[in-house]
C-alpha cells in the first residue's frame, strides 16, 4: 500500500509524523492512520483522505433550482439535497466536468454557464475532503439518469427566494446542500448581477 499524502504544513506547525499507512484504499476515500507526536505527546490519528466532491446548483432563467430526493445508505435516510458527487470515481475529469456530469445524471440539469462559488473543507478534523460549489446559470431540466446505487425518487423545483425557509425549517437535511443553497441565495442577492 502507498503512504498517505505528506503533510508539509503539519510539520511546520510542530506535528511529527512517525509512521503513516492506509488501512483501506478506495476511489471514494482512503482510511489512514498516522502515528504522530505533538507537544511531546504521541498518539495515533485516524482520518479519511478524500479526493474531493462537487455540489451543483443549476438555476433556471426564472430563478428555479432543482432539489433531489435521494436515499443515502450511510445515514439510512431519504435526504433532500442538491446534486453532488465525488471526484474519486471520475479520473481525468476536471471538477467542472464532474459537476456538469452530476447535475445531468442526478437532476437532468444542464446550464449554459457555470461559476465556482467557493471551495471549502468539510469535517476537517476527520478528513481532508474539499467541497467545490458550482452554480449553473440559465439551466434547463430534463429526465435524470442516476447511476447504479443512486436511488433518486424525483426532482423538486423550488424558487431561489424559498431557500431561507427551506434551510431554516429543516426540509433540506443535508448540511453541505444547506451551504450550497445559502451560497446560491447570497449570489443572487448581489445587485450587480446580470444574467
Amino acid at each position: 500500500m502507498k503512504k498517505p499524502f505528506e503533510k508539509k504544513n503539519a510539520h511546520q506547525a510542530g506535528w511529527k509524523t512517525q509512521s503513516s499507512e492506509y488501512l483501506l484504499e478506495s476511489p471514494y476515500g482512503n482510511f489512514c492512520v498516522d502515528q504522530v507526536e505533538v507537544h511531546g505527546h504521541a498518539f495515533r490519528y485516524h482520518y479519511v483522505e478524500h479526493p474531493g466532491a462537487v455540489f451543483c446548483m443549476p438555476v433556471t432563467k426564472d430563478f428555479k433550482i432543482g432539489l433531489i430526493r435521494i436515499f443515502r445508505y450511510p445515514c439510512d435516510q431519504w435526504c433532500i439535497e442538491v446534486p453532488s458527487g465525488t471526484a474519486g470515481d471520475k479520473p481525468g475529469k476536471t471538477l467542472l466536468e464532474i459537476a456538469k456530469d452530476e447535475a445531468l445524471e442526478e437532476a437532468g440539469a444542464a446550464a449554459s454557464d457555470w461559476i465556482l462559488l467557493n471551495s471549502l473543507y468539510s469535517a476537517n478534523g476527520l478528513t481532508n475532503i474539499k467541497h467545490h460549489y458550482f452554480l449553473g446559470i440559465n439551466a434547463t431540466y430534463e429526465k435524470a439518469s442516476p447511476e447504479i446505487g443512486e436511488m433518486i425518487s424525483g426532482v423538486e423545483m423550488i424558487d431561489v427566494q424559498q431557500i431561507p425557509e427551506l434551510v431554516s425549517n429543516g426540509k433540506v437535511n443535508d448540511g453541505d446542500s444547506v451551504l450550497a443553497l445559502l451560497l446560491t441565495y447570497q449570489y443572487f442577492l448581489n445587485p450587480r448581477l446580470k444574467i
